[in-house]
Formats: C-alpha cells, structure tokens, sequence
C-alpha cells in the first residue's frame, strides 16, 4: 500500500470513529481535511455526511485518488473522539508516521466503550434532567428516571442485538412517552422555552416543540 492510500485511510478511519461516536460532522470533515494536508498537495477535498465520508487527494501522475466510506451505526462517546484528535494531532505535528497513526485508530476503533450499567444509569440520568429543563417537578423527573433506564435497557439490547430500525421506533415512542408524563397545566407559563434549543438534535425533540 503506497502512502497516498495509507493516508486517504487514516483519514477515513479517524472520520468513521468519530462520527460513529457522535462528532459533529464539520469537525469531522476538519479532522480528515488535517490529516490529508499532511501530503502537502493542494485540492484535497474531505466531506462528511451523516452516514457517508468521503476523501480526495489530488495526484499529478496517476490522477486524483478518491475514496468513500459508510458509517452505519451511530452511538455517543467522547473518549474515542478525544482519543482521535490527539492521534491526528500528533500525526499532524510529525510525532507519529502514518503506520502508527493507523495502529492508533485501530486500538482506538476495538477500544470496550462503557460498562453495561454505566450507560444505562447515564441514559436515566440524562433523560430525567429533561424533566427539569423543560419546567417540571420532582415528581415528573422520578417518572422520567424510571422511562429513561427502561429505554436505555431497550437500547442497548438492540444495539447488542444490530436492530437499527427497532432502536430508531424505540427512541421516537419513549420521547413521546416522556412528554407526555408532563403535567404543564398547572404552570405552563413557566415553561422555560428558550431550553428547548438545548434539545435540537436529540429523540425528545419534535415531540416537545409539538406539544408546547
């Protein structure tokens, strides 16, 4: 494998770990645009979409060499991708040769993420806070705790289990189901509504705005 390819699938590796760990996808486009600057050729183009990357680095005898890469599955850990910039960050600055920056991104790809109960707790966690940024009492945040680790037990075991489409469904029906154990009749015009921007992008979203 000559070091073009090398380099066009270091920046893909580091691109699908990051955006299957839930990176914004402009900071993974920035990330790969990094790596393939390290060639020292002009033109290099790096997109990322949402369950596509795709890389092109310019090459003045045999052409440009582009590639393509799907990501399938999606999940959310901030470990692989700070383990990710500080791979291409060391990469970048030379610390590291392409060899070793790959040997990086495979260990980081086959690291274990987090323990089984870990990520449930966080999933209750998470989605009972939401009982509280969107207005509710104590009591809502208890119910909400008790739908969110139902559901993060739900998806996990789809996850384990590959069911995208299942876990998809799984997510839409549970933020209805936590909406809807809100009582805002009482207090609805303290409904603190500028918190609804802290949900753009999450399950809870569309139903929140739809019932307020």
């Amino acid at each position: 494998m000559d070091y073009d390819t090398q380099l066009i699938n270091l920046a893909l590796d580091a691109g699908e770990i990051m955006l299957a760990s839930g990176a914004e996808t402009f900071r993974v486009q920035d990330t790969m645009q990094r790596i393939l600057s390290v060639s020292g050729k002009e033109k290099i183009e790096a997109l990322a979409m949402c369950t596509l990357l795709m890389v092109t680095l310019p090459r003045e005898e045999k052409g440009p060499l582009s590639m393509a890469r799907a990501v399938k599955n999606r999940d959310l850990n901030f470990e692989k991708i700070c383990a990710v910039n500080d791979m291409s960050r060391a990469f970048v600055s030379g610390k590291i040769s392409v060899t070793e920056a790959l040997d990086h991104c495979r260990n980081i790809y086959h690291a274990p993420n987090f323990k089984f109960r870990t990520r449930v707790f966080g999933y209750a966690l998470s989605g009972a806070c939401f009982a509280f940024m969107v207005g509710g009492s104590v009591q809502d945040f208890l119910v909400s705790f008790v739908i969110a680790l139902l559901m993060g037990c739900t998806l996990v075991y789809l996850e384990r289990k590959k069911i995208d489409v299942l876990r998809a469904a799984t997510e839409d029906m549970a933020a209805d189901d936590f909406v809807k154990d809100i009582d805002f009749s009482d207090d609805e015009e303290d409904v603190d509504l500028d918190a609804i921007d802290l949900l753009e992008g999450v399950g809870t979203e569309d139903p929140v705005r739809m019932y307020l």
